[in-house]
């Protein structure tokens, strides 16, 4: 949960299989369950209190996330109604573990009311592990298969169908509400950061003019070698995915939450990557070097450009 990246599905399925095998297989559900909904709610509280009311003080986080912004302030509404409403428990069940956290933790709500709205999680919790468990019986044979899939999918669903209902909540209280949340007051250090944020991105898009047609006028557009760097990483790119997407099984073993380092990949976990899939992440690690090149040209260039701008030498250039 701490992870930003590690959804709670990948927490609950991991519980499953490690508990029942210890403990019984029901008695295991349950434990999984309850210890995987505790992990849940600490989580919660460390993210919000630790981690979002921190990171509130930092004006660019603030920025970041759009405080400002009618959709945040939408869901700062939503949030700050006392108990379980409908549409509180949607954003807080169906939306991403830790940007949802450290969110409301920005936002300084509650965090008593935070864990309330939470707590029907606990369902989505049951299924996962229910799904999760029902595959170490896999096979035995029978329906423990089916049962898994659908008790996976059942909580895919209820995940998804908040997600979706969260974000019809949130814009229909942004339209309900839009006066009377436009008409709070604006945090003016956040107004402040965008203003220099919309100043450096005209920047940025000003040194990184890739028309051919105003080359001839400006000391400011790209050059041909970092034209070609860049269509060289984008085709290195669209190339490595496409190969990882469509022929995942030759660049990677198959590998199943329920198999083990020892008897799947001989004891090494890095045979989870073939020789062409290692070739395909060699390919990948250059296109990434060539963003990289690009990113530290286009910093040193705009840091030439304001010292132009000061000198009063700066070559105009249209930013269209």
């Amino acid at each position: 949960f701490m992870l930003p990246p590690v959804p709670g599905f990948a927490v609950y399925l991991m519980g499953s299989f490690l508990i029942p095998p210890f403990v019984g297989f029901w008695v295991g559900i349950a434990l999984s369950t309850a210890v995987s909904f505790g992990l849940k709610v600490l989580a919660l509280v460390i993210q919000q209190k630790i981690i979002g009311e921190r990171m509130g003080d930092l004006v660019s986080v603030r920025a970041l996330i759009g405080v400002n912004s009618l959709t945040l302030r939408a869901i700062r509404k939503i949030l700050e109604q006392p108990g379980m409403g409908l549409a509180k428990v949607c954003i807080l069940v169906g939306g991403p573990d830790w940007p949802t956290s450290v969110t409301t933790g920005i936002l300084r709500l509650n965090v008593f009311q935070m864990i309330a709205g939470t707590s029907p999680v606990v369902i989505v919790v049951f299924a996962v592990t229910l799904a999760g468990a029902f595959q170490l019986r896999v096979a035995e044979g029978g329906i423990w298969i089916n049962i898994s899939n659908m008790t996976l999918g059942l909580a895919s669903a209820v995940m998804f169908a908040s997600l979706v209902a969260s974000a019809y909540f949130i814009e229909d209280t942004a339209e309900r509400y839009r006066e009377e949340l436009l008409s709070q007051p604006h945090d003016e250090e956040v107004d402040a950061q965008q203003k220099k944020t919309e100043e450096k991105e005209r920047v940025f898009k000003e040194v990184t003019n890739w028309k051919l047609s105003e080359a001839i006028d400006s000391d400011y557009s790209m050059p041909v070698w970092m034209r070609a760097n860049l269509a060289v990483g984008a085709a290195l790119q669209i190339a490595t995915c496409y190969a990882a997407q469509f022929f995942s099984s030759t660049c990677f073993v198959p590998f199943q939450m329920t198999d083990t380092i020892e008897d799947t990949l001989d004891g090494d976990w890095t045979n989870i990557v073939t020789p062409v899939g290692r070739v395909v992440l060699l390919v990948w690690a250059i296109s990434v070097v060539n963003l990289i090149i690009f990113r530290l040209w286009a910093a040193r260039r705009a840091h030439g450009y304001h010292q132009d701008r000061k000198a009063g030498t700066i070559v105009t250039t249209s930013t269209a």
